[in-house]
């Protein structure tokens, strides 16, 4: 699809890589493609500037809800980084941060909310970041 040949570049510029998968119910998910884009895209490059090698992409619709978790195999968020990874400008411990960054998960969470769903930002249950996005959307019957 569009949006993992887009992953796919985006964490390949990190020397990573992305493994994709999804579970969908029997309806189509009305939702904004380019909004959709956008939060993937910050989200996969902040996974992919945490992964040691690999960012997983999973994508979940159902029940009028669309999710999207990315996952990355790095060190996970530090205890002040869960509290203010969504905070405009907040850029982490490392120095070399790039000025993208700052408002990568905040523009994300932004976007979540606006269409009616949420920004997640938690660590896996075998380390490493996981930030899902979720969005309340209208669905089509097919």
């Amino acid at each position: 699809s569009l949006l993992d040949g887009s992953a796919r570049q985006i964490a390949a510029g990190f020397g990573k890589t992305v493994e994709s998968s999804a579970d969908a119910d029997s309806d189509s998910v009305a939702v904004d493609r380019d909004i959709l884009m956008q939060v993937v895209e910050n989200m996969v490059a902040n996974g992919a500037r945490h992964a040691s090698s690999r960012v997983d992409i999973h994508y979940r619709a159902g029940g009028g809800q669309l999710s999207v978790t990315v996952a990355d195999d790095g060190e996970g968020f530090s205890d002040e980084a869960l509290r203010k990874a969504a905070l405009p400008f907040y850029r982490g411990e490392a120095p070399e941060s790039n000025e993208h960054h700052g408002l990568g998960l905040y523009i994300c969470k932004v976007l979540c909310e606006k269409h009616g769903g949420s920004l997640l930002i938690e660590n896996g249950s075998s380390g490493g970041g996981r930030v899902t996005a979720n969005f309340g959307t209208g669905l089509i019957n097919r």
